[in-house]
């Protein structure tokens, strides 16, 4: 089937790219902090399992799947190479709205409209790495793996398109289209970023 081949593509890159940045992490390229790694992990968990709750479909949920295993993998490499420091004010902010999520999501078993809601924390959990790139491009010296996600979660949205066929009902499942296509831009973004000159500010 033509879907899973690209959803299998979209997952081994995504897996890809994190294997490059745990490498960079290991040669100091990178510079980890467990505690925003921890929140990555919490979040991509909430959004994968939405996100499959929602779709029923291994295909389309195959990148997510991915990326919320290979989030606890760099997490525990991070607990072991980087330096350790309190959350900041942000991302306690988005720790509760995560948290807030996943309550409403038990409560009420909408899964399509928790996945929805979670894309709000994870575009917040990007302006850290943002503002630090914008400031000081030389945090992200290599900006492949940012790229290579970027891609993948373009792949992603191939499979998704291919498997519309297969929807009962395709026109309630523009829903799916949000995740893929905010994480597209936020990866991608990063490494545009990381490729600029410096700024004072953001």
């Amino acid at each position: 089937m033509l879907a899973m081949t690209f959803a299998v593509i979209a997952a081994s890159m995504h897996v890809a790219a994190f294997l490059l940045y745990k490498r960079n992490m290991g040669k100091g390229m990178a510079t980890p902090n467990p505690a925003t790694w921890m929140l990555w992990v919490i979040l991509t968990t909430l959004n994968c399992a939405t996100y499959l709750t929602s779709t029923s479909d291994i295909i389309k949920s195959a990148l997510p799947i991915a990326s919320s295993l290979a989030n606890i993998y760099v997490f525990v490499v991070a607990l072991r190479l980087g330096k350790f420091r309190p959350l900041d004010q942000l991302e306690k902010v988005i720790l509760l709205l995560g948290s807030l999520i996943g309550l409403l999501w038990l409560l009420f078993h909408d899964a399509k409209m928790a996945n929805l809601l979670v894309q709000i924390p994870i575009a917040l959990s990007f302006y850290p790495t943002y503002r630090g790139v914008w400031r000081d491009p030389k945090t992200e010296t290599r900006v492949f793996p940012w790229y290579l996600w970027s891609i993948a979660y373009l792949v992603s949205l191939i499979a998704i398109f291919l498997q519309w066929e297969h929807d009962p009902r395709p026109d309630d499942g523009l829903y799916q289209l949000a995740y893929p296509i905010l994480c597209f831009i936020l990866h991608g973004g990063v490494g545009l970023l990381a490729q600029r000159h410096p700024k004072k500010s953001l």
